[in-house]
């Protein structure tokens, strides 16, 4: 596993499959979150190719700690729907937060006050 630029946040990536991976988590350490009940530093990030491939990943005991609390930040189709259909199997209560992304169509213009070599 190698992590671009170090890693300072101390996370962990886990997959489903190597190396034909279908569903790709990420997570803090588990020595990292040390209170059971903090769900900003327990924070997860979900991305798959296959809805089925990251519903196993993510029911996998292994990969995510359903004991603790913890966030789960995705952007794609049928994650929310999947997890909310864990959840209620499992009595654990959930709360959504759905949020847009918003690109700019000039990127480039926006970045007038960039650092200089001089």
């Amino acid at each position: 596993m190698h992590i671009n630029r170090g890693n300072p946040a101390q996370y962990e990536v886990v997959v489903d499959s190597w190396p034909e991976f279908k569903a790709v988590l990420t997570r803090p350490r588990k020595e990292v979150v040390k209170d059971n009940r903090d769900y900003y530093a327990n924070l997860h990030a979900a991305f798959y190719r296959e809805e089925d491939a990251c519903r196993t990943l993510l029911e996998n005991k292994d990969a995510v700690d359903w004991d603790k609390a913890f966030q789960l930040q995705g952007l794609q189709d049928g994650l929310y729907q999947a997890v909310k259909v864990m959840a209620e199997a499992r009595s654990v209560h959930m709360e959504p937060y759905f949020y847009q992304a918003v690109l700019h169509p000039n990127a480039a213009m926006l970045c007038q006050n960039q650092l200089r070599s001089e």
